[in-house]
């Protein structure tokens, strides 16, 4: 476990080195909001890989989501090509 704390630091330092000159100048709103649920999206899932938990991933939150409308969409296509 320690070893993937380490590889989780080193990566996030890299990127805050990387951005450091985009985070200290003038950020608009909607830079600022896409980069921090990006951010956000990426630490839930560093924290899941770091610790092991089994949270639930993007894709299940994406399917619960969307699942529903996507077979009625398909559906729909289905009976438009036939």
């Amino acid at each position: 476990m320690a070893e993937r704390i380490l590889l989780m630091f080193l990566v996030y330092a890299l990127i805050l080195l990387r951005d450091y000159k985009r985070l200290s100048g003038p950020f608009n709103w909607r830079e600022q909001g896409v980069y921090l649920l990006l951010i956000a999206i990426t630490l839930y899932s560093a924290i899941s890989y770091m610790l092991q938990l089994k949270l639930p991933f993007i894709y299940e939150a994406a399917e619960a989501v969307f699942a529903v409308p996507a077979k009625k969409v398909a559906a729909w296509l289905l009976t438009a090509v036939s």
